[in-house]
């Protein structure tokens, strides 16, 4: 926002005065604003208020009649800034509540929020970590509202890249997300004590893997939906192995090379 075509108040005391600027960007609704503060060599500079015609109001800092040092600013949408400026741009550390109640509390680049900063949504979640140009983005860590965490990397506000996910059940996951989604190699622990090593897709455990139990049983095979399905090798604690085809994690068929079957386990 630049003021220009400022008419002057009467008199000015000590270089305060109020006056009525009309804006050269006429998109942002800033015609007629009615401004209260100090002013040098006809310009506003110093501390002053600016109460605009569609409603927002600016208080603060000024330079050369552009925000510049700390001001907040109370925008018509409802949303409210408050923090560092630079020659009328967002610039610098500062909290921003959103119209839908999120409040964001960090760095600010070029009126963009981006760099290191918090963010509190209404649903009581709550992000810390990086962002680029208003987005989660970079490496960061959410606790959610239900207790879940997840720590590693976003990309455009999603889990996205290497990471660590740990449920309220206990389950821990820690690798490849793709797009919020566990998709890729990863490593899920159960609360139990049991542990699956492999490939998962949408979330699931889907494609090679090997599964270890609590009680020292290993599966190493094919995984879909979850699920042991396709073709794999169960070992059991005391050596005996079967091998053979699975579905739906129910051994099909008979074993290879086996005194024992999986599914009579």
């Amino acid at each position: 926002m630049h003021l220009v075509y400022l008419i002057f108040c009467a008199v000015i005391t000590l270089g305060i005065c109020n006056a009525t600027a009309q804006s050269s960007d006429l998109n942002k609704g800033y015609q007629n604003a009615q401004y209260y503060g100090e002013m040098r060599n006809g310009l506003l500079n110093g501390k002053g208020k600016a109460v605009f015609n569609d409603g927002s109001v600016y208080d603060g800092e000024w330079s050369k009649e552009q925000r510049h040092g700390l001001g907040k600013a109370l925008l018509k949408d409802g949303s409210l800034y408050e923090g560092q400026w630079s020659y009328d741009k967002r610039h610098g550390k500062g909290v921003y509540i959103f119209p839908n109640g999120n409040k964001y509390e960090g760095d600010f680049f070029n009126n963009k929020i981006q760099g290191i900063g918090k963010m509190y949504f209404v649903n009581g979640d709550v992000y810390e970590g990086q962002f680029v140009e208003d987005k989660i983005e970079g490496k960061g860590s959410i606790v959610y509202a239900n207790g879940e965490t997840y720590t590693g990397s976003f990309k455009m506000g999603k889990k996205h890249g290497e990471g660590s996910y740990t449920f309220k059940n206990g389950r821990i996951y820690q690798g490849e997300f793709v797009q919020d989604s566990r998709t890729g190699h990863g490593e899920l622990t159960f609360p139990t004590g049991d542990k699956y090593v492999g490939q998962f897709a949408a979330g699931k455990m889907t494609g090679q893997g090997v599964f270890y139990y609590n009680n020292g049983d290993v599966f190493k095979g094919e995984f879909l939906n979850g699920q042991m399905n396709g073709s794999g090798i169960y070992t059991y604690a005391d050596g005996q192995i079967a091998e053979g085809t699975w579905s739906n994690g129910v051994k099909i068929g008979k074993s290879e090379n086996t005194l024992q079957t999986a599914s009579s386990k």
